[in-house]
């Protein structure tokens, strides 16, 4: 396969954030000003559980405690939290 000029196209900033988990990582950390590793480390335990991030954001990030508990999700987040940070 060959590449040429057609073959680059720009993301939207969604398309880049739905692409680049680290991207959604950093501009959720920024707009909530919560530690980027608790964001990072969350939004692995939605796709290890198959929890829609909505959910973490809506439930832990705007405090939406009419949104149920997710406890599969919580255990896993608590579980990543627990792993020693990697260098």
């Amino acid at each position: 396969m060959s590449y040429d000029a057609s073959s680059i196209r720009i993301l939207s900033d969604d398309e880049v954030c739905d692409k680049f988990e680290w991207v959604r990582a950093h501009e959720l950390a920024t707009e909530y000003k919560q530690p980027l590793r608790c964001v990072e480390r969350a939004i692995e335990a939605c796709r290890v559980t198959g929890t829609p991030l909505e959910h973490y954001i809506e439930r832990y990030l705007k405090n939406n405690k009419s949104i149920p508990k997710d406890h599969t999700f919580e255990n896993a987040y608590l579980d990543i939290m627990k792993r020693p940070l990697r260098k």
